[in-house]
């Protein structure tokens, strides 16, 4: 190949085309120079690659390759990372197809991927190997596997890797958890921290209550994402021992979130969790009902757009506020009314149980340094160790 690529390298004059305009000049530097020196010298200059050695050619010589419909080609390392990534996918595609019980391990396999790509990844290098070995935080290449396949990771501070099986309790159907998968079940895989709301109001409403908290004082709270919680919408009350069981099991720190409950079903639940979040009230929208301000109720009101049986029944929503609220509440329950109301309020408009429990999360997850107990006139005071500390979560 070296060979016949500098064969024919030598035989090529660069801009030779006299449309160029290039011709004309090295003809008339031939020229001149026949005036002061013989042909021995230097006779008809023109222009080649040079450097035609095998070593220059392995420096320069570049895969070129060519994306969408086009025709258009341009080197290998102007590509994205996707395609960089299928390139050296390919490549070791076919030495794999030469070989006999392969083992193939591969770390991410979503990097710069889209999502039926991921999903074809898996399935051909599955064929293709005796053993596959998949690391990856991508719900599209984890359903892909049987729970049976699936193993969770986690490493402890002091360096151990610990592996857990899943094991889906009997509430939890193989059926239900492979149809909610992506939507419920794969991100609490994926996280180290687990709060298990009631329904879907809790579980869209808490976070936005963390999230807005923090932006108000963020010494003392933070939201979810910044203290790596994943929050998990249970269904029902009775859903969340079982989840919270599946997930200790993998090692997690799990909490719970609910409305009033009874007392044998309020210690079912926090014989599971870490630390249990109930307030007294027996739904999420009388703990805002009757624990927030009227000027919030007032404000929101104002700048909400009101479906047209509401406006019928509450023309003046001012005038009865609660009960035009409550309504409201009750006609977007796990719609997002809720949280929209609670985005909206100042830390004094929130319902003191919210911001207690939102401070109490910060604090189980991010315990304040002993230079903050300091700062805070609490030198001295021995902190409780939260659980998971000694499984470094």
């Amino acid at each position: 190949m070296w060979e016949a690529t500098l064969s024919h390298l030598a035989e090529y004059d660069v801009a030779s085309d006299p449309a160029l305009g290039i011709t004309g000049v090295l003809e008339s530097i031939n020229a001149s120079l026949k005036k002061y020196v013989p042909k021995e010298w230097g006779i008809h200059p023109h222009l080649k690659v040079s450097n035609l050695t095998q070593d220059h050619l392995r420096k320069v010589i570049t895969a070129f390759i060519a994306t969408g419909d086009g025709d258009h080609a341009a080197p290998f390392y102007r590509q994205g990372t996707g395609t960089l990534n299928m390139l050296v996918l390919a490549m070791l595609s076919q030495i794999a197809e030469g070989k006999q019980n392969v083992i193939f391990a591969m770390e991410e396999p979503e990097t710069a991927i889209p999502p039926y790509a991921q999903k074809r990844i898996v399935h051909e290098v599955r064929k293709l190997s005796a053993q596959t070995i998949f690391t990856s935080h991508s719900p599209y290449v984890l359903e892909e596997f049987q729970t049976e396949e699936t193993v969770v990771l986690r490493r402890e501070t002091h360096g151990a890797l610990r592996q857990a099986d899943i094991k889906l309790p009997e509430s939890l159907k193989l059926k239900r958890y492979r149809q909610q998968f992506r939507t419920r079940f794969c991100e609490g895989l994926l996280a180290r921290r687990i709060l298990i709301a009631e329904g879907a109001t809790e579980a869209q409403s808490f976070p936005v209550v963390c999230r807005r908290l923090s932006e108000i004082n963020s010494t003392k709270y933070a939201s979810l994402e910044a203290l790596g919680i994943c929050i998990i919408d249970a269904g029902s009350e009775t859903q969340i021992a079982d989840l919270a069981k599946l997930y200790s099991g993998l090692g997690k720190r799990v909490f719970g979130l609910c409305d009033k409950q009874d007392v044998q079903a309020e210690a079912a639940i926090a014989a599971e969790v870490e630390a249990l979040f109930m307030h007294g009230e027996h739904g999420f929208e009388d703990l805002i009902l009757k624990n927030t301000t009227e000027d919030a109720l007032k404000r929101y009101a104002g700048a909400v757009a009101w479906p047209p049986h509401l406006q019928h029944k509450h023309p003046n929503p001012r005038i009865d506020i609660q009960a035009a609220i409550a309504d409201l509440f009750e006609w977007g329950k796990a719609n997002w009314i809720a949280a929209d109301f609670l985005a909206q309020c100042t830390e004094a408009e929130m319902p003191e149980w919210l911001r207690e429990k939102a401070s109490e999360l910060k604090t189980l997850c991010d315990p304040p340094s002993a230079a903050e107990n300091s700062a805070d006139g609490s030198e001295g005071a021995e902190p409780e160790p939260a659980a998971g500390d000694a499984d470094g979560d």
